[in-house]
């Protein structure tokens, strides 16, 4: 019984100490690098327009661009917008603290994974297995937890989706009674979910997964199953009623069809998620060939869950670009499903999980050091922060905003639209600083300068922007 103890505490142990490590990785690393940026900026100013207007702004599927008169069809995501006015309200635009309340969700969503996890699986070494591989797959989390544009909505969205799931489990699988008020919170966790991003509505798709595979439901009748499971595919059924059929749709979203838009998010895809299985899988290094088969009957047993993932990732198909921040969620389900496969690993010790930790870090940390070492990433930081201070010092009555654009040799890849962003980015920065509106114009590098007194003029060269002749000051 002692040894058991010891193993369980030190187990314990040793996943405190990696999240402090995970922790100390963003905090030290990446945090003080990162600052707003084009999204960041966008949904920033528009959550200041929707306090203005007098809330009604949060609940409107349309995005201010730039230009007051004419907002843009968008998504519907309240709470995305709801989450960024509250964050400026209480960081003001110090990065650092809106990126370490990110940090604070995401290891609460590993700790309410982790109990999920060990209600489903009744191990908890396998359910331990999610935190280290979570650890390891540095890619599948970076893009949201160092860009507040997808961190904000991505990472609350699977906190919220999270809390959802436990919440179901510990309802479900209660053997005295039923208790609305837990059925009630779970509810509640997915609509607050929803308002972050409506793919959120996909995920009553697990919950019945899970209680029509799980071996822990196999017992219960199919009414209780139907009792528990009805109040969220009635919500699931109203939102989508609503949304589909009562609020615009985003037409900016809509698939081409190229060969491009569709076989590069397939082979990041194919890389980046079905990478991690079979890494996990050589490196755990299954004791036997009995823990082999139990593997593969876990894998095969769950294909509903993988092909509904596959399923789910239609959506990022058919677009001119791919954006980072996509991975986060779909990565969280496949290491979801892919514990939940797993045979119980009651004999492999702490320090083994800390070696497939590490392997899968360096696995994915090397090629994303190499594509931020190209893109001169270690220095947007420069640029960003200081457009912030021209911004600030610049006269509130200025009419205009000149930018000539100069190719950078060194990093071409590092545009003026990637770094800092497009012109609603500075329409929304002007906005955030100045409460007022201003316009944007965009010149070639040797374009003629502006002679009007009441223009600002500014020279892009990466990374940093310098202030030309005539500006006002």
């Amino acid at each position: 019984m002692g040894r058991i103890m010891n193993a369980f505490a030190l187990r314990t142990s040793s996943v405190t100490l990696s999240l402090l490590i995970y922790s100390a990785f963003y905090i030290v690393i990446f945090f003080p690098n990162a600052f707003f940026r084009h999204d960041d900026w966008l949904i920033l100013g528009n959550s200041l327009l929707a306090a203005d207007s007098g809330w009604r702004g949060f609940f409107s599927p349309t995005l201010v661009f730039d230009d007051l008169a004419t907002p843009v069809t968008w998504f519907f995501r309240p709470m995305f917008k709801g989450a960024a006015y509250l964050f400026y309200r209480a960081f003001d635009l110090n990065y650092f603290r809106w990126l370490g309340c990110l940090l604070a969700l995401q290891l609460g969503t590993l700790a309410i994974t982790l109990r999920s996890l060990m209600i489903l699986t009744r191990h908890r070494t396998t359910s331990v297995l999610f935190v280290y591989l979570y650890i390891g797959s540095i890619h599948l989390h970076l893009g949201s937890t160092i860009w507040i544009g997808e961190g904000l909505m991505n990472i609350p969205q699977m906190f919220f989706l999270s809390l959802t799931t436990l919440f179901y489990l510990r309802t479900l699988l209660n053997k005295h009674r039923y208790t609305p008020l837990e059925s009630l919170i779970g509810v509640f966790c997915l609509l607050v979910a929803l308002g972050f991003k409506e793919s959120s509505l996909f995920h009553v798709v697990i919950l019945v997964l899970l209680t029509a595979l799980e071996p822990c439901f196999s017992k219960l009748a199919l009414r209780s199953k139907c009792i528990h499971l009805s109040p969220y595919l009635l919500v699931c059924a109203i939102y989508f009623f609503v949304r589909v059929f009562m609020m615009p749709l985003n037409p900016a979203y809509s698939p081409g069809f190229s060969v491009n838009t569709w076989l590069r998010p397939l082979g990041i895809f194919g890389v980046s998620l079905g990478g991690i299985p079979l890494v996990a899988v050589s490196l755990l290094r299954l004791s036997s060939l009995s823990a082999y088969r139990a593997l593969c009957a876990g894998l095969k047993k769950r294909f509903l869950y993988f092909l509904f993932l596959g399923i789910s990732l239609t959506p990022y198909f058919g677009h001119s670009f791919f954006s980072p921040g996509w991975l986060y969620g779909p990565g969280y389900y496949l290491l979801f499903f892919l514990c939940l496969s797993h045979p119980p690993l009651s004999q492999v010790s702490p320090t083994f999980f800390l070696r497939v930790s590490l392997f899968l870090f360096l696995l994915t940390m090397i090629p994303i050091s190499l594509e931020l070492r190209k893109l001169g990433w270690w220095k947007w930081r420069v640029g960003q922060t200081q457009i912030l201070e021209i911004v600030r010092s610049a006269k509130p009555d200025t009419s205009s905003l000149q930018i000539h654009k100069c190719r950078s040799e060194a990093f071409p890849a590092s545009t003026l639209e990637r770094v800092i962003g497009f012109k609603a980015t500075f329409f929304h920065l002007w906005y955030t600083v100045h409460a007022s509106t201003i316009q944007t114009e965009f010149l070639g590098c040797d374009d003629g300068v502006s002679t009007k007194a009441d223009s600002l003029v500014l020279r892009w060269e990466f990374p940093r922007f310098t202030i030309g002749p005539h500006s006002a000051q």
